[in-house]
C-alpha cells in the first residue's frame, strides 16, 4: 500500500504551492485513491471553508490536479486516478499496473518506457504524450484520444489502438 494517505497528497500539493514541479519520484503511491469522487468531495468543502478551490483539485476534469508534477519511477499499481489531470507531468518508468484512470488527462505527458499492463484508460485525453517503450499490453484505450502521441517502440496490440477515439498524427513506428 502507499507510503502516503491521500490528505498527505494533498497537504504536499497545497504547501507546494500547486502540482507543477512537485517531485513524487520513485514513492509508493500504489492502492492511493485519488479518485474523481474522493477529490470532489474534499474540494467542495475546501470551498466551503475558503471560499476558492485548492491547488490540487481540477475544476475542469472534476479530478486530483497532478499537472506538471514529477512522478518518475512511481508506483502507483492499482490506484484510482479516475478523472485526474496528469497534463505536462513526467511519469517516465512509472509502474501504473492496473490503475484505475478513465476520463484522465494525460496531455503532453512524458510516459517514456511506463507500464500500464492492466490499467483502464478508457476516455483518456493522451494527446501529444510521449508513450515511447511504454508498455501497453492488456490496458484498455476504448476512446482514448491519442492525436499526436509518440508511441514509437511501444508495446501495445493493434486491437487496443482501433479500440482508440483518435490517433491522428500519432507516431506508430515499432
Amino acid at each position: 500500500m502507499s507510503q502516503y494517505t491521500t490528505d498527505q497528497i494533498l497537504d504536499m500539493i497545497e504547501t507546494h504551492g500547486g502540482p507543477k514541479g512537485l517531485d513524487l519520484s520513485g514513492k509508493d503511491l500504489s492502492g492511493i485513491d485519488l479518485s474523481a469522487q474522493t477529490a470532489t468531495e474534499k474540494a467542495v468543502g475546501y470551498r466551503q471553508a475558503r471560499g476558492d478551490w485548492p491547488a490540487w483539485y481540477s475544476p475542469n476534469t472534476k479530478g486530483i490536479n497532478l499537472s506538471g508534477a514529477r512522478l518518475w519511477e512511481t508506483k502507483l499499481t492499482k490506484a484510482d486516478l479516475s478523472r485526474a489531470d496528469l497534463s505536462g507531468a513526467i511519469l517516465a518508468g512509472a509502474s501504473l499496473h492496473s490503475v484505475y484512470m478513465p476520463s484522465v488527462n494525460l496531455e503532453g505527458a512524458v510516459m517514456v518506457g511506463a507500464h500500464f499492463e492492466g490499467a483502464d484508460l478508457t476516455d483518456a485525453n493522451m494527446r501529444g504524450t510521449n508513450l515511447r517503450r511504454a508498455h501497453l499490453r492488456g490496458s484498455t484505450l476504448t476512446g482514448a484520444d491519442l492525436s499526436g502521441a509518440n508511441l514509437t517502440g511501444a508495446h501495445v496490440g493493434p486491437e487496443q489502438l482501433q479500440s482508440a477515439r483518435s490517433l491522428e498524427g500519432a507516431h506508430l513506428n515499432p
